[in-house]
């Protein structure tokens, strides 16, 4: 079973700024895309994935509060499980990830609850650094739930942290958030929502590529 998130505002922006003043003084970052934007609530946040570091990272320089879901193995070092909770990340079971069900009702909760969503659409880390395919759950969440969808695509990691490294190297990386995707052109009338989710993925997977060729 999902355990639901349980999330405290003021630890949440204590160890965000914590998390942050780390990353910053261990890598060079810079930040694109978001200067001067209001950005709407709840929202999902979809970003590539190449590394353990991303979640931290787009949640750190977000401007607003996240949740996500992560690994249950990375909450099993107390002291790193207690700062993944309250940075609002929500432990998930190898198994639930495979029934996918439980997880989808807590996300859809999640937003309908009015709280923004961080999501990576590949469904597991790049092991070569390059956009995998996206799954269409991000799609499905997104019109289910008529919340928009904030690209951001994070170059860096993969090199600093790759799969099956042990420390992370110092080096930039740069977070480029991209142009709000609004699930409303997307609806079909007559009902199909395969073909939405479709078009909607495809639009989020070009923005995301656009986004990389930026960097």
């Amino acid at each position: 079973m999902v355990r639901e998130l349980k999330q405290s505002r003021f630890l949440y922006y204590l160890v965000k700024g914590l998390f942050r003043g780390a990353l910053s003084l261990y890598f060079k970052i810079r930040v694109r895309g978001l200067d001067g934007r209001s950005l709407p609530t709840p929202l999902i946040v979809a970003s590539n994935h190449c590394s353990h570091l991303d979640p931290p990272l787009v949640g750190s320089f977000f401007p607003g509060e996240l949740c996500y879901l992560a690994k249950e193995e990375l909450f099993q070092n107390p002291f790193m499980g207690w700062m993944l909770t309250h940075l609002g990340a929500c432990p998930v079971r190898r198994e639930d990830a495979q029934g996918a069900g439980g997880v989808m009702r807590l996300m859809l909760k999640i937003l309908r609850d009015g709280r923004s969503l961080l999501i990576f659409p590949e469904g597991t880390r790049s092991l070569d650094g390059r956009l995998k395919p996206l799954e269409e759950g991000v799609a499905f969440l997104s019109l289910k739930a008529n919340v928009p969808i904030l690209p951001v695509f994070v170059r860096g990691t993969f090199e600093a942290f790759p799969k099956g490294a042990k420390m992370p190297r110092r080096g930039s990386i740069t977070l480029n958030f991209g142009e709000i995707i609004t699930p409303e052109p997307f609806v079909d009338a007559n009902g199909n929502g395969k073909e939405a989710r479709g078009k909607l993925l495809s639009t989020l997977e070009e923005s995301l590529r656009g986004l990389g060729r930026d960097l």
